[in-house]
């Protein structure tokens, strides 16, 4: 009986400090991204802290499910600690104040998307399609409101510059 619950307690204490069945990057933000360039990948954030149990919800729940681990493979998956000395300047870059929070990066680390907290298996699948497709992502927007404001500067930029000559006359 008492090998029986000291069995139990370390396999929940395992399970309990891993991060789900996803295949996380071994290595550094930089290499992550690195990586993400040369294997044409997004890369994915899953920001989390050691005293959050959301996250534990996340990563027992979630990230151990059978479909979002295989939809994972297709983003270099990188588990970041946001109270850490090498996570909390990572979580600050991208404006990372709640957890979980999963960000999606291009591989030059410009942020594609973002979203804090649980997210089921369902959900984090879904997430993951519309995310590879671009669709309504932060990125979509900013690339946007670029083409917009060129288009913009382009159109008033000539008016502009014809107004001003008028005005040295």
């Amino acid at each position: 009986m008492k090998r029986m619950l000291a069995t139990l307690l370390l396999t929940a204490l395992l399970v309990a400090g891993d991060h789900g069945r996803v295949e996380w990057f071994e290595g550094t933000f930089d290499q992550a991204l690195a990586e993400a360039a040369k294997s044409k990948r997004i890369v994915l954030l899953d920001f989390w802290t050691k005293t959050c149990p959301y996250c534990k919800q996340l990563d027992r729940q979630t990230l151990n499910d059978n479909t979002v681990v295989e939809e994972a493979r297709g983003f270099v998956c990188l588990p970041v600690d946001a109270e850490s000395a090498d996570g909390r300047p990572i979580a600050e870059r991208y404006g990372i104040t709640a957890w979980p929070a999963l960000v999606y990066l291009e591989s030059d680390g410009a942020l594609r998307d973002r979203f804090a907290g649980f997210r089921g298996p369902q959900q984090l699948v879904r997430e993951f399609h519309r995310v590879h497709a671009g669709i309504h992502t932060f990125g979509e927007v900013e690339r946007t409101r670029r083409t917009r404001s060129r288009a913009s500067t382009s159109s008033t930029g000539s008016a502009n510059s014809t107004t001003s000559v008028g005005v040295g006359r």
